[in-house]
C-alpha cells in the first residue's frame, strides 16, 4: 500500500512527491545562515604565582602568591601583596620509629706505640745498664735538676738504647732584673763600679755574691780496651754576705763585681785535663767601710789515663767586712765517667744556696761527651752581683 507523502505540511496527504510547475521555486529547509559577529572578550581571571620568599612582584588584585620558602600564601588587595595567614605547609609529621642498629664493624689493627717523655733528679739511668733507656727509642727524658733534655738512641752492643744529651733545656735563660727603686741598684755586669749616695740617705743595706768557679774539662783516651771518658768536675758556687755601710749624703761607693771563673778545655789523649779558674770576689767600699763576698772554687778536670774523674770545686766560704748574715755557696758536684759512651757527665756547678737557680755567683758545669761521643770543655761560672738599698733617714 502506498504511504503518503511526508513533504511539508502543505503537501502532506500526497502519496507522492508533487511535481513541479514552470516558474516554480524550490527552498530546502536546512540551508544555513552567514556567521554572525564575534562577542565581546570576557574579563581576566586572577593569576597564581610563586616565590623565594615574600613577593613583592607587581599584581593585580586577585592574584594569589606562593612563598615556596615558607609556603605561606598572599592575596593580591588594591595592587598590593596580603598574608592570608595560611600556608600550604602542613603541620610536621610525628617522628618515624628509628630503624635497628646496625652490625658493629670489624676492630681495627693496633696503632704502634708512641714515644713517652720521663723525668729525673739529674742524668737519667735506666734499669738494664748505667745510662740506659729501658723504654723506646725516640723516648724523651727531663732532668728536674738542670732542665736539661736526653733523648733515647740507638747506642752499643753493650749499651743497646742509650740516653743522650740533646743540648736542649726546658729552663729558658735569665730574665731581665726589675726596675729598681728609688736610689736601689742592681749591678750584675763583671768588672768595677761606683755608686753616688743619694740625697737624705744614712746607709746602705748591702747584699754581694761572688762569682762561680768554672767547670774542669772532660779527657778521653781510646788505646784502652774500649775508650774511656772521664768527665770534669763542677765549679763551686759564690758566697753571698749581706751588711749596712754608714754613708753620707752625696759620697761615692767604689766597688768590683766579680768575674766567673774560666772553664776548662777538653783533652783527647788521656792526659789530665785542665781545671776551671776560680771566681772573683765581689767587694764595695763606702768610705772606711768594705764589705766582700768569695767567689767559688774551679771545678778539676777528668784524667784518661788514670780513669780518674774531676772532682768539683767548692763553694766560696764567706766574705769580710761589717756582715749582717754570711751563706757559703755550695761546692759543684764531681762528674762521672767510664768506658762505654756517652757514660761521662760533668758535674753540676754549685749555687749561691742549695737548690738556687740564680744565674749570679753560679758554679760552671763540668765537661762531659757530646753526641759525636768526644770530650767537651766545661763552661765558665757565672758573674757576681751587688744589689744596694738605700736607707733613708
Amino acid at each position: 500500500m502506498p504511504q503518503p507523502y511526508r513533504g511539508h505540511p502543505l503537501q502532506r496527504g500526497l502519496t507522492s512527491a508533487p511535481k513541479c510547475l514552470k516558474g516554480d521555486t524550490n527552498i530546502s529547509w536546512n540551508q544555513t545562515g552567514p556567521a554572525g559577529t564575534n562577542g565581546t572578550n570576557g574579563t581576566n581571571g586572577a593569576g597564581v604565582h610563586t616565590s623565594a620568599g615574600v613577593p613583592s612582584n607587581p599584581c593585580t588584585t586577585g592574584d594569589t602568591d606562593i612563598d615556596l620558602a615558607t609556603g605561606e600564601v598572599y592575596t593580591c588587595t588594591s595592587s598590593a601583596w596580603v598574608d592570608t595567614g595560611k600556608s600550604i605547609q602542613g603541620p610536621a609529621g610525628t617522628n618515624g620509629t628509628n630503624g635497628t642498629n646496625g652490625t658493629n664493624g670489624t676492630n681495627g689493627t693496633n696503632g704502634t706505640n708512641g714515644t713517652s717523655v720521663l723525668t729525673s733528679s739529674g742524668p737519667p739511668t735506666g734499669v738494664e745498664a748505667a745510662y740506659s733507656c729501658p723504654g723506646e727509642i725516640g723516648d724523651t727524658d727531663i732532668d728536674l735538676a738542670t732542665g736539661e733534655v736526653y733523648a733515647c738512641v740507638t747506642g752499643t752492643v753493650a749499651v743497646p738504647d742509650t740516653w743522650m744529651d740533646s743540648g736542649y733545656s726546658i729552663r729558658g735563660p735569665q730574665g731581665q732584673a726589675g726596675t729598681p727603686g728609688p736610689g736601689e741598684e742592681a749591678v750584675t755586669a763583671s768588672g768595677p763600679f761606683s755608686y753616688t749616695v743619694p740625697n737624705g740617705v744614712s746607709a746602705l743595706d748591702v747584699q754581694l755574691v761572688g762569682a762561680g768557679g768554672g767547670g774542669g774539662a772532660s779527657s778521653a783516651i781510646s788505646s784502652l780496651t774500649a775508650a774511656a771518658y772521664n768527665a770534669g768536675g763542677g765549679g763551686g758556687g759564690a758566697a753571698l754576705v749581706r751588711g749596712v755601710l754608714p754613708v753620707t749624703a752625696g759620697e761615692v761607693c767604689t766597688a768590683n763585681i766579680g768575674t766567673g771563673g774560666t772553664d776548662g778545655v777538653s783533652v783527647d789523649d788521656g792526659s789530665q785535663a785542665p781545671s776551671g779558674t776560680a771566681g772573683g770576689s765581689t767587694e764595695l767600699t763606702c768610705g772606711a767601710s768594705t764589705l766582700a763576698a768569695d767567689g767559688g772554687a774551679g771545678g778539676s778536670g777528668g784524667y784518661g789515663q788514670n780513669v780518674q774523674n774531676g772532682t768539683g770545686g767548692s763553694g766560696g766560704t764567706g766574705g769580710s767586712g761589717a756582715m749582717l748574715t754570711e751563706i757559703p755557696g755550695t761546692a759543684g758536684a764531681n762528674g762521672t765517667g767510664g768506658f762505654a759512651p756517652p757514660a761521662a757527665t760533668g758535674g753540676a756547678g754549685g749555687s749561691v744556696i742549695s737548690g738556687s737557680t740564680s744565674n749570679y755567683g753560679t758554679g760552671g758545669t763540668g765537661g762531659g761527651v757530646n753526641s759525636s761521643f768526644a770530650p767537651t770543655n766545661g763552661t765558665a761560672g757565672d758573674a757576681g752581683l751587688a744589689l744596694i738599698t738605700p736607707v733613708t733617714t
